[in-house]
């Protein structure tokens, strides 16, 4: 993390040394191109002289700022050289790192496997021990309940328990906006898109959809009437 914030500080430097350098270059080549009133009063030689000491000079000091900038640009490659290094580096630590949860979640599913196989060798067991505690009749001549009683409890409270799951999860039957207890009707609604697919209403549709479709048939309705009376007229 240092040395990633440390290469970005070197960046922001070469950055600045570029600003620097071509604003020098700019005001080098304002001199260059810019005459001097100063020559005005100096003889012809004498301002062709300072003429071309001025040419040369800028003409070496452009020469050096190129130089500067190409050596700057250099650097700055491989300024880019060691950060994607850097990157790389990270990114190969990060793959080891999720490399090694893999592997860990791989040894917690295995060990998830070997309890289920376990549970299942030691279930038929505790299904007979389950059934052999129950207090009824047919086990226990001395009890009160009946295998007739615990089969009427036990399938009721599970059809239960499939209606509430099935109402609480059937949002692909119904709208976003359905109230609760009408999603306990989805039996009723399976049935009737099952054996009326054609019905006028769709129990999907929003209340404000079916008062627009009510409204467009009574106006459907008003016209056809207004038509039977022009032509009777």
């Amino acid at each position: 993390m240092n040395l990633t914030q440390e290469l970005h500080i070197i960046r922001a430097h070469h950055l600045h040394y570029s600003s620097l350098l071509e604003d020098f270059r700019k005001t080098v080549e304002f001199i260059r191109d810019t005459e001097n009133p100063a020559l005005a009063d100096l003889s012809e030689e004498e301002r062709d002289w300072s003429l071309t000491i001025m040419a040369r000079e800028t003409s070496n000091l452009l020469g050096e700022i190129l130089r500067l900038e190409k050596s700057r640009r250099m650097q700055d490659r491989r300024l880019r050289n060691v950060m994607n290094l850097v990157f790389s580096s990270v990114n190969i630590d990060d793959s080891k790192r999720m490399h090694k949860m893999a592997e860990a979640t791989v040894r917690d599913s295995a060990a998830m496997k070997q309890i289920a196989y376990l549970t299942m060798v030691f279930l038929p067991a505790s299904f007979i021990a389950t059934v052999f505690g129950m207090n009824v009749k047919e086990i226990v001549p001395d009890s009160l309940g009946t295998i007739g009683n615990y089969l009427a409890a036990a399938l009721s409270m599970t059809l239960a328990t499939a209606w509430a799951i099935i109402a609480f999860q059937s949002k692909h039957h119904f709208s976003p906006g359905t109230p609760l207890w009408k999603r306990f009707n989805w039996p009723f609604v399976l049935l009737k898109r099952r054996f009326w697919p054609d019905s006028k209403t769709d129990d999907n549709e929003e209340p404000a959809d079916i008062e627009i479709k009510e409204e467009i048939v009574e106006v459907a309705h008003t016209s056809t009437q207004d038509d039977k009376k022009w032509k009777d007229a």
